[in-house]
Formats: C-alpha cells, sequence, structure tokens
C-alpha cells in the first residue's frame, strides 16, 4: 500500500509541476500579448482560472497524501 501511495504522490507532483509551468507561459503570453499588442486574449485569461483551480485541487490532494 505505501508503494501506491508514493507512486500516487509522485503522479500528483508532477502534475502539479506541469499545471504550474502551463500556468506561467500562459500568464506570460497573456502579458506579453495585453502590453504589446493592447489585445488581450480572453481564452488565455479562461485557460489561468481552470488551470488555477486544478493547481489547488491537486496540491491539496499532494499534501494531503503527504501529511
Amino acid at each position: 500500500m505505501e508503494k501506491l501511495r508514493n507512486a500516487i504522490n509522485t503522479i500528483l507532483g508532477w502534475a502539479c509541476v506541469f499545471v504550474f509551468a502551463v500556468m506561467v507561459v500562459v500568464g506570460t503570453y497573456q502579458i506579453v500579448v495585453r502590453y504589446f499588442f493592447n489585445n488581450p486574449s480572453t481564452v488565455s485569461e479562461e485557460l489561468l482560472t481552470y488551470s488555477f483551480t486544478w493547481m489547488a485541487l491537486l496540491s491539496t490532494a499532494l499534501v494531503f497524501g503527504k501529511r
């Protein structure tokens, strides 16, 4: 059972890293587009909102799994 818990924690950790990396890239894209082109992207705004929600859920599960 401990191996399964460690595997799930590892997967959750990498999922959090991936979601955070996506948030950084999309946030940077949104800042550049808004600053240089004066045209904010609504798609990136929604993607950041959803990815922040998933990041909160996944990181909560990870912290709870690691106690």
